[in-house]
């Protein structure tokens, strides 16, 4: 089965994948306030890459609101949508960046990303655990 991890952001929304049972990071696309832009930015990238699910991390207050509302936007579009508490999924990408040598430079590119792949990879494990 093919996921795609999502790790919402005001700004940015980070992105990875697995088709197994780690995530990689896929990247990020920009978010610039209009959802329904955004939705279709992931759509392209569940078709392109075959995605069958979609695990959306969610933390709480007004963010796990807009969270929802755009989990709901890609159910509409018959996407399967999990959602998945993100709590500390920011602070375990960076440590684990850190960790393996990352230069602060190269990890401002891919913290989302890194972030969804924390996700999505908490969620494997649980599924799979």
């Amino acid at each position: 089965m093919k996921y795609l991890g999502i790790d919402w952001g005001e700004r940015n929304i980070g992105l990875s994948s697995s088709s197994g049972e780690i995530a990689d990071i896929y990247g990020q696309i920009k978010y610039d306030g209009d959802m329904g832009r955004a939705v279709e930015k992931v759509m392209r990238i569940v078709k392109d890459e075959e995605v069958e699910e979609v695990v959306v991390g969610v933390s709480e207050g007004e963010m796990e609101k807009k969270t929802r509302e755009f989990g709901k936007m890609l159910e509409e579009r018959g996407v399967k949508v999990v959602y998945w508490d993100e709590t500390l999924s920011s602070q375990k990408a960076c440590q684990k960046m850190i960790e393996s040598g990352m230069r602060r430079s190269k990890r401002r590119g891919v913290e989302h990303g890194a972030a969804a792949a924390v996700i999505l990879n908490d969620y494997l494990e649980e599924k799979d655990g």
